[in-house]
């Protein structure tokens, strides 16, 4: 058997090592104490707080089969059908519509707005690179882009449609436009998507990269500080020890990747330049109270509202086991690229930004029992212009060096489900080509790495 070491435990690296496993031996150098990497869960006093995504839709073939791998099924479970989800608009939550043709009569559109709708049938296209912005605005006008779009994308990506790149976050759309000349008459031939439904694990998203982790054999606390390639074998300096392979993926976030002493300064570069967006996670755990949240998901806040928040779930109406009870779960997510500063707020100053915009929104909030306050200065890699000549760089730098590997949610799709996605297809690119080099009678082939 030929070695592969992979350098990152998150949820692309270790998704790459399980595919891998039944293959070839694998080993995962990981930085920090735990795996998942920001994709991790923690248990206070009976609550389940989520510390980054708290899911991922079910409608990824990949994601499905990692799951089966990993025989969690008992341990799924799928936030609600229909239940609303709320934008912020003049100061009040009000319900998106469920359809397109709903739009009609809710509030969050003038009429002149909703009349511009219609035109969208006959706005021109448009061949080069656009922003989020530019592409909704040329098709749907000013008002939706503000009111309805960037709030979805703030969701995602905690991003800036201005700044975000069409191509790169939303090829589909794209596509469908270039096929059909509008996105309406692509709804009426080919059918709205099936959109795929919320899911989780009981004890919540971070139990993915404990249950990969446990299959797999993960150095933790060891950080890769230098690569090398000499006659075919790569060798990785951690500050642990030596360890050597026949294939090498780099799977941790792109700036930390572009680190590494050794790594081609093309691909270095590339990856260093992709930025990131800070997110602070609020958490709060409440007693029930006589209160509870409205039925839905979340509310989401358009960038004109001015409040100090980009949204909030309500967690235990998603998944009502992640709290007791006599409990309740708001998620409050603060800062992105729109507001950066205010995600590296301390602590106290979030969660006043928290309890006063979340008590503007849904009335006076009942005293939490607990809070958690979780910071991420690097929380989502934003695909800006010129994201896909990026990658383009990152996949042709890498092929120039045989047996090196990319993959990350800087480069193929921020959600879990899309971690999973392109560590499966990454794990087929490295059987290919270790099954192409014949070293299954390699020296290393039954050499365990050592740690020196």
């Amino acid at each position: 058997m030929a070695h592969v070491l992979i350098i990152g435990a998150g949820i692309s690296g270790l998704s790459v090592a399980e595919f891998l496993r039944e293959h070839h031996q694998v080993t995962v150098l990981e930085a920090g104490p735990e795996p998942g990497g920001k994709v991790r869960s923690e248990h206070v006093d009976g609550f389940t707080f989520d510390r980054a995504a708290n899911g991922w839709l079910d409608n990824e073939p990949a994601m499905q089969r990692l799951l089966e791998r990993l025989n969690l099924g008992q341990q799924l479970i799928q936030g609600p059908v229909g239940d609303p989800r709320y934008v912020v608009h003049q100061g009040q939550m009000v319900a998106l519509p469920s359809k397109p043709q709903g739009l009609v009569g809710s509030p969050l559109l003038s009429i002149g707005a909703k009349l511009r709708l219609i035109w969208e049938l006959f706005a021109p296209g448009f061949d080069g690179e656009e922003s989020i912005g530019q592409f909704m605005r040329r098709r749907i006008g000013p008002q939706p882009t503000e009111r309805l779009v960037q709030p979805f994308v703030t969701g995602i990506y905690a991003g800036d449609v201005d700044h975000l790149s069409m191509q790169a976050c939303f090829p589909v759309l794209k596509e469908l436009e270039s096929k059909h000349g509008s996105l309406w008459r692509a709804v009426r031939k080919q059918g709205r998507p099936i959109p795929g439904r919320l899911t989780s694990l009981r004890g919540g998203s971070g139990e993915l990269g404990q249950a990969l982790a446990a299959r797999n054999t993960v150095l933790f606390n060891h950080r890769a500080i230098e690569i090398s390639h000499n006659q075919g074998q790569w060798t990785v300096v951690s500050d642990q020890g030596t360890h050597h392979a026949d294939a090498l993926v780099l799977a941790g976030p792109g700036h930390a990747m572009a680190q590494l002493q050794g790594l081609d300064p093309t691909l270095a570069g590339t990856m260093g330049a992709i930025p990131y967006a800070p997110v602070a996670v609020v958490c709060q755990g409440l007693p029930k109270d006589g209160w509870a949240p409205p039925k839905g998901f979340g509310v989401l806040v358009p960038k004109a509202e001015k409040l100090g928040i980009l949204g909030t779930l309500f967690s235990s109406s998603i998944f009502p086991s992640r709290a007791p009870a006599d409990g309740i779960i708001l998620r409050t997510l603060v800062g992105g690229a729109l507001f950066p500063r205010q995600a590296a707020l301390e602590s106290d100053a979030l969660l006043e930004i928290v309890r006063r915009d979340n008590a503007k929104l849904l009335g006076p909030l009942p005293k939490p029992r607990v809070t958690r306050v979780y910071k991420h200065a690097r929380a989502i890699p934003q695909y800006t212009l010129g994201h896909t000549g990026r990658v383009a760089a990152v996949r042709e730098a890498s092929q120039a060096h045989p047996g090196l590997f990319v993959t990350g949610n800087h480069l193929d799709g921020v959600a879990v489900k899309s971690c999973a996605s392109a560590g499966e297809k990454l794990a087929g690119a490295v059987i290919d080509y270790l099954q192409g080099q014949h070293l299954c009678d390699s020296p290393f082939a039954s050499r365990t790495p050592l740690t020196d």
